[in-house]
């Protein structure tokens, strides 16, 4: 009988610190940089736990994948998800974060709840879903604190601001705009930060065999400038070359949505996008093109209300076949 290869993909989203207390601060920083914050850092990471064995006589399962989900949520998810690593998980009480390490310690508790007769596959993955280039940090609070604390906050914050500039907040025009402000903040314009929000890209299987080039174009975004918190405005065009499964349109939408909302330099957004479509399509052949005008250059500085910033992301084919890439600039009108 063949062995044979089954997966099961997940999701969970951390904050976690990479430190070493033997070393002084300097050296944590040379070494772990941005990992080292002491506020705590947050990834999203998708995993695959792949099982290798011989199908069942009775069932014809390798294993039933969703006892295998359920075995996840029971022993990873349930206490990696949204928790703080390092404070929240007792393998890294001593131990660092490292992707490597946290897929070592799921490695070891899926071992000892799954069959011995199946092979958990050290090729199983756990992929920090943006490129370290595109990550940033995010304070603890943000993962676990409800709305209503968050727009609470920054509306007295954003009170003292508006006092200190001489404004007059016993004004009718302008009494409720703290609190219309911290609203925006947390349930509109940076929403993307919160991993709850996070969309899940469902795929389907492909059963007309389409093998040409898809294109998702003139997506809006809005963003905005993490220097100046102004607007960002423009739009994304996506593209993927389909294999077994395709997504379903409106993900790639809500894709850029959820990684515009948020504080972002245009640069990280276009790999962000392209690393979490790559990770959730299963392939390397996906380009992204987006073109946004900045308010940071068109209302202050240079006052420049004539340009543009264009980005791209190319990968595997896109990369690889000039005519390709010509196509997908063609179609969506550059």
């Amino acid at each position: 009988m063949p062995l044979l290869t089954i997966c099961r993909a997940e999701h969970f989203n951390a904050a976690l610190r990479l430190h070493n207390p033997a070393w002084d601060d300097a050296r944590n920083q040379r070494v772990f940089g941005q990992r080292n914050n002491p506020y705590y850092y947050g990834h999203n990471y998708d995993l695959t736990v792949r099982l290798t064995g011989e199908p069942g006589v009775a069932t014809g399962y390798v294993f039933d994948l969703k006892v295998l989900g359920q075995l996840i949520k029971q022993h990873v998810t349930n206490d990696f998800d949204h928790r703080n690593l390092n404070l929240d998980v007792p393998e890294f009480a001593q131990l660092n974060p490292t992707a490597e390490n946290i897929a070592v310690v799921i490695w070891r508790r899926l071992r000892a709840v799954l069959p011995l007769q199946l092979t958990l596959g050290p090729t199983s993955t756990l992929i920090p879903c943006c490129h370290p280039a595109c990550a940033r940090p995010c304070a603890p609070r943000w993962w676990t604190g409800p709305d209503e604390e968050k727009i609470a906050a920054i509306s007295k914050h954003f009170r003292a601001i508006m006092l200190e500039l001489g404004l007059d907040l016993d004004d009718d025009s302008l009494a409720g705009t703290p609190h219309r402000v911290a609203k925006m903040f947390v349930q509109e314009w940076f929403k993307g930060l919160n991993p709850v929000n996070r969309p899940e890209v469902r795929l389907f299987e492909n059963r007309y065999q389409y093998q040409q080039l898809l294109v998702e174009r003139d997506i809006t975004v809005f963003s905005a400038c993490e220097h100046h918190f102004v607007p960002i405005m423009g739009k994304a065009h996506v593209a993927y070359l389909p294999g077994q499964y395709v997504v379903g349109l409106s993900k790639l939408n809500r894709v850029v949505q959820y990684y515009a909302r948020r504080p972002q330099v245009q640069e990280r957004l276009t790999r962000q996008v392209a690393e979490h479509l790559r990770h959730s399509l299963g392939t390397p052949d996906v380009a992204v093109y987006i073109e946004a005008d900045h308010l940071c250059v068109m209302s202050r500085g240079v006052n420049d209300t004539s340009s543009s910033t264009i980005t791209t992301d190319y990968g595997g084919k896109f990369l690889s076949d000039p005519q390709l890439r010509n196509d997908f600039l063609r179609q969506i009108g550059k």
